[in-house]
């Protein structure tokens, strides 16, 4: 798949995944594995940094050439797990 269309496709799952028109990202229908991968990945990204869209796409382009490089070596790819959210915020090591 072309770098481009492999971006359009990764911003519209953004949109449909996180939109609530399903209820989590894992009961979304991927095409593939690596298609829940790079997106939920890119999506975390982009909220935890505030990303532009132009630093959202050179995420994009590492992440591509990321699971290419694994794809082409021969791994496989997991499917899509629910993730446990972390319910505990961790205790300040500076003293009172």
């Amino acid at each position: 798949m072309a770098l481009q269309a492999c971006r359009i496709k990764i911003r519209f799952m953004c949109a449909t995944v996180h939109d609530a028109v399903y209820i989590t990202p894992e009961a979304y229908p991927w095409q593939a594995n690596m298609h829940y991968w790079i997106v939920t990945g890119l999506y975390s990204a982009m909220r935890a940094q505030e990303l532009t869209e132009q630093e959202l796409r050179v995420k994009c382009r590492g992440k591509l050439r990321k699971m290419a490089a694994r794809i082409w070596s021969g791994e496989q790819i997991t499917p899509p797990r629910r993730q446990i959210e972390k319910l505990y915020v961790p205790a300040s090591t500076e003293r009172v």
